[in-house]
């Protein structure tokens, strides 16, 4: 179990898509944990010591699960802060879950035949979109809106598009303090 952590850890091999790579190690993980269990559970003679123990160990996951709904894929443990703290070291929302929320969103505050840029997420949006909605795979990296859209969609760790209106966030999906996606009006094109 350490010897793969430790060889990670000390040549900086840049892992892909949080822990994937080293998955295999969570057999050995899940058996040490359960050894540690059981020698804590012959030493605490009593029924109501070993449910305080169970609840300390189940509580903070519930909460995250309760807290996270339905974003629960986001968890990350205290030991790197949290959501929060992970916003600057992980990808937050790597599938893009939130982009429903956010569609469905639009769905309610958007004016009929609404234009809006939805970039690299047009296939995921167009699920939940309302037909009249005109969604654009825009691949620039400095979009111009000069008039052209209604709303953008950002996610974060994605480069935001280079508007040039004033903006405002119009909805965003937010968990444990952390923005996992936003939809942008663009204030000066939006049609009466």
């Amino acid at each position: 179990l350490a010897a793969p952590i430790i060889s990670w850890q000390v040549s900086r091999s840049p892992l892909y898509d949080n822990l994937r790579q080293l998955l295999f190690l969570t057999p050995a993980m899940f058996m040490l944990a359960a050894f540690t269990l059981e020698w804590a559970f012959q030493r605490l003679a009593r029924v109501w010591m070993r449910v305080l123990l169970i609840a300390a160990l189940v509580l903070p996951g519930l909460y995250a699960s309760v807290t996270l709904y339905p974003y629960e894929y986001n968890y990350y443990n205290s030991l790197v802060g949290g959501v929060a703290g992970a916003r600057k070291l992980y990808t937050m929302d790597p599938w893009r879950t939130s982009l429903r929320e956010i569609t469905l969103a639009l769905n309610q505050q958007a004016p009929d035949g609404a234009r809006v840029l939805s970039g690299d997420w047009t296939d995921i949006m167009s699920l939940y979109a309302r037909r009249d909605l005109v969604l654009d795979a825009n691949y620039s990296s400095a979009a111009d809106t000069s008039g052209e859209y209604d709303y953008t969609v950002e996610v974060p760790n994605v480069k935001p598009w280079t508007l040039h209106h004033e903006t405002h966030d119009a909805y965003t999906v937010m968990r444990g303090g952390v923005a996992l996606g936003t939809l942008v009006s663009v204030n000066n094109s939006i049609r009466k």
